[in-house]
């Protein structure tokens, strides 16, 4: 507990609320790059290097990301739940929220499906994540081959330029995109979001934190709006949270549960 309060004091990443297995996997992993033996050793290279805080933060809470992940999930977004939310939303535009973003490829799928569905239109996505060099590199907005796999090649050709081994997102789908740091375990949530994902994140948190989270995530959608969330995450008591089940991953913002 000691190690978990400093950390938080050091970096504002709460240890605490994530999943003991997640933490003694990566943990010691990343102490014997130092060659440090116990956790107070490591603190106090932690306390000095400024440089190595951030690279921490990066080693815990590091995320597996790669565009269209799941394929069959964002085809079903494409078809089905955006072009609704298009109908709803009209000239308004649609919000989307991606919340642990890592570096970039899911904000920017949906970026990808919004200019081929309504290229005209005044949508945006705010993409955050608790890693800043995780931030500086989604906004670089590259890409090595293996995060491409689900990408075809008439998208590459539309929204992606080649460099070397390495593919960027073009101006027009990156200007859709707004990267900002946010810690999932913070009281404050951005709201009123049409579309609000959050996937393959919740299950590296303590279930009471879960389902801290879930509601917040749940209150940022607004009326109308969909939540979508990873494959292996679901939301037991989703009318308690003013959400309707739609399709696997897919929930609906049916009511405020304050009001029901």
């Amino acid at each position: 507990m000691g190690f978990c309060r400093e950390i938080h004091r050091l970096t504002g990443l709460d240890l605490c609320q994530y999943r003991p297995e997640h933490m003694e996997r990566r943990l010691p992993a990343f102490m014997a790059r130092y060659q440090v033996q116990d956790y107070e050793a490591y603190l106090e290279l932690l306390r000095r290097n400024v440089l190595l805080r951030e690279e921490f933060l990066e080693w815990v809470t590091i995320g597996v990301s790669e565009f269209f992940r799941n394929p069959d999930r964002f085809e079903e977004l494409a078809t089905v739940h955006l072009p609704d939310l298009l109908a709803r939303t009209g000239s308004q535009g649609i919000q989307v929220w991606t919340a642990g973003c890592a570096d970039g490829p899911e904000a920017y799928s949906v970026a990808i499906l919004l200019e081929e569905l309504d290229p005209a239109g005044s949508h945006h996505v705010l993409a955050t994540d608790v890693d800043r060099p995780g931030l500086l590199r989604a906004e670089a907005g590259r890409y090595g081959e293996e995060l491409m796999q689900q990408v075809d090649e008439t998208r590459r050709a539309r929204f992606f330029r080649r460099h070397g081994d390495q593919w960027q997102v073009v101006p027009a789908v990156r200007h859709r995109v707004l990267f900002r740091l946010h810690d999932l375990l913070s009281p404050v949530y951005p709201q009123g979001n049409h579309l609000v994902l959050c996937r393959n994140v919740l299950i590296y948190f303590e279930d009471q934190s879960k389902q801290a989270i879930l509601r917040r995530l749940a209150g940022a959608v607004a009326l109308g709006g969909v939540l979508f969330l990873g494959a292996t995450e679901m939301v037991r008591d989703s009318r308690h949270l003013g959400l309707e089940y739609i399709s696997p991953c897919f929930y609906r913002k049916v009511q405020d549960p304050k009001a029901g």
